[in-house]
């Protein structure tokens, strides 16, 4: 889509995110970023931003080393959407006043294989359109999402949707209601992916022990021979 003036688009749909697209967002243009695999980001934006993908069938990512539980092969999976955002116009499974609900085999052609990490799922959970859990609500992660980027706007998601638009009807719906969205006045991220990233309870407490650990801890003086 083209801005006002007719000069630049302002809404682009990608499937890399590199330092071109991260450029025009900078400079207030709008990324509708279409994940197909982990490489798809930049690694200096990566670790510029937190934001990252990794693929649910690789036991443990070769980059960092970390392991992989979104499988679902030892435990449950569960996918789920906030239906009043870009999901209207899909049969829902239950009749609820309530916006979340989890995917049923109507979506399993756009299921992902890749998941998204970046999102805080406590503090950013308004920005997070979709996600993933294992087992007891275990390893949260997002399936869609979105954020600031400087002047402009980024929504990300891996969900199956342009092998499968015009073929699965869901997949279509979707797409669709996602070009509706980016482009409209109910797209307002909150979460600033250029901002400082803040460190997690768990990181917080390992810097304090290590603070704590790092202060000299005064010994007891012995008292003088025969007094």
């Amino acid at each position: 889509q083209s801005a006002a003036n007719g000069n630049r688009p302002a809404v682009a749909v990608v499937n890399r995110l590199d330092s071109d697209v991260a450029r025009f967002m900078e400079e207030g243009g709008t990324a509708l970023f279409l994940v197909r695999s982990p490489g798809d980001i930049e690694y200096e934006l990566m670790q510029r931003t937190g934001i990252r993908i990794r693929d649910r069938r690789v036991r443990i990512d070769e980059r960092t080393k970390e392991k992989n539980p979104w499988e679902g092969d030892w435990v449950s999976n569960f996918n789920w959407i906030k239906h009043d955002t870009v999901f209207e116009g899909i049969p829902r499974t239950i009749d609820s006043p309530f916006s979340g609900e989890l995917m049923d085999m109507q979506y399993y052609r756009v299921i992902p294989n890749q998941v998204i990490l970046g999102w805080n799922p406590e503090r950013e959970f308004g920005d997070i359109l979709a996600g993933m859990v294992v087992g007891w609500v275990h390893a949260p992660v997002a399936l869609m999402a979105q954020c600031k980027w400087g002047k402009g706007r980024l929504l990300v998601t891996s969900l199956n949707l342009e092998s499968t638009y015009g073929d699965d009807p869901v997949a279509t719906v979707i797409f669709n209601n996602l070009l509706a969205y980016v482009t409209g006045n109910r797209f307002r991220p909150q979460k600033d992916a250029l901002a400082p990233k803040r460190n997690s309870n768990r990181e917080q407490q390992q810097a304090k022990a290590g603070e704590n650990a790092a202060e000299p801890v005064a010994q007891p003086v012995p008292a003088e021979a025969g007094r």
